[in-house]
């Protein structure tokens, strides 16, 4: 057994001696990781937001950008008359015009909307409280104050009638006054009159619609004098009459409407029922000559959109009445589309369970066969 094994223990020593002389005696070199480099500084948020905001390396410091803001939010300083190119002083040392020199551009006032800083130079209107500027741009004055709306609608002289009769009348005397031209052959344009005061013209002419619905209506000056009178008025104006703002107590004072004549009255009643010479159509030539005179005389400034889409002047008094703002949810839904679906019906209380026990006929033999009694019901018979 010992003697089988001993050839195989020799043979397993030499070839180990032989795999250990055919490792190579070359040199060999082995390329080993260097030290990791040290880990950059952790910023904090402020610093990593500034950094995606500027490149690394530019971001200015706090002070520096507080100086940006502060230069940014300065307003630039005035330029003086003399730091432009080309100025020369239109007068000398003795305050006498420079001869030789171009006649100077015209100045004029434009009411726009920008915050105040010196005064303005176009008195106030009468009851404003203002608040004025003046600015300056190239040979431009422009006049900015609180009362730039005033001027911008000059035409809109009276202060504002409330009253239904006052408007009436006004819309009245208008119509008249915008129709006498283009009834004697002259365009509604001719119109010129700013005369916004009492009168006693066009009270006496009366107006008759057509009932066809064609829109023609019949002018009765009552005497050729009053049709004069109203085209003299329209051309210069009342005369010795003062131009100004009238309330709705001087053009129309009680006494003289608590005294009219009953004919009077009736064209009046005519425009507060919609009917009669309220009826009369608005054409397209006259609808801007008319809309312009009744805010004249009433203060009320129609919108452009509404004043294009007027048809009668049933539909402008419509449009100059001031409607009292409705309190109630149903007063609201009332004047709302909705009242007219078919399938749709409005109630101006709450609908309960009961009341609709009554409309279907159903309560009384309810509470007979039942002995059923609201609780409502039972505490007021009680």
């Amino acid at each position: 057994m010992y003697r089988a094994a001993a050839p195989r223990l020799a043979s397993a020593v030499r070839g180990a001696h032989a795999h250990a002389r055919a490792v190579p005696t070359t040199r060999r070199l082995y390329a080993t990781k260097g030290a990791a480099p040290p880990p950059p500084p952790k910023l904090s948020f402020t610093e990593r937001l500034r950094n995606k905001l500027w490149r690394p390396g530019a971001v200015p410091q706090p002070e520096e950008a507080d100086q940006q803001l502060a230069a940014a939010a300065a307003p630039p300083a005035a330029r003086k008359p003399s730091d432009i190119p080309g100025y020369v002083e239109a007068l000398d040392a003795r305050d006498l015009p420079v001869v030789g020199l171009d006649p100077a551009l015209e100045e004029w006032d434009v009411p726009v909307y920008v915050s105040p800083s010196l005064p303005c130079p176009v008195p106030p209107p009468p009851n404003f409280n203002c608040s004025l500027s003046l600015s300056l741009p190239v040979c431009v004055y422009v006049c900015v104050c609180a009362h730039a709306d005033y001027y911008h609608h000059s035409f809109i002289t009276n202060t504002k009638f409330t009253s239904p009769s006052a408007l009436v009348r006004a819309v009245h005397r208008a119509v008249i006054e915008v129709h006498t031209p283009l009834l004697n052959g002259l365009p509604a344009s001719a119109f010129s009159s700013r005369y916004t005061g009492p009168e006693q013209l066009t009270p006496r002419v009366r107006i008759t619609v057509s009932s066809s619905g064609g829109g023609d209506a019949v002018f009765d000056f009552r005497s050729p004098e009053v049709e004069q009178d109203i085209l003299a008025t329209l051309e210069g104006g009342a005369e010795g009459a003062e131009v100004r703002a009238y309330s709705e107590e001087e053009v129309y004072p009680a006494e003289q409407q608590q005294g009219e004549e009953e004919e009077q009255a009736e064209w009046v009643v005519e425009g507060l029922e919609r009917r009669g010479w309220a009826a009369l159509g608005v054409k397209e030539e006259v609808r801007f000559a008319l809309v312009k005179r009744v805010a004249q005389l009433t203060g009320v400034r129609v919108l452009d959109a509404e004043a294009g889409a007027v048809k009668t002047v049933a539909e402008l008094l419509e449009h100059l009445e001031t409607k009292p703002k409705p309190k109630k949810l149903f007063e609201i839904i009332a004047q709302t589309p909705l009242p007219d679906l078919p399938n749709v019906k409005v109630y101006e209380t709450r609908l309960r369970p009961w009341d609709k026990e009554r409309m279907i006929g159903r309560e009384r033999p309810f509470e007979k066969v039942v002995e059923f009694k609201y609780p409502f019901e039972a505490r007021d018979r009680k």
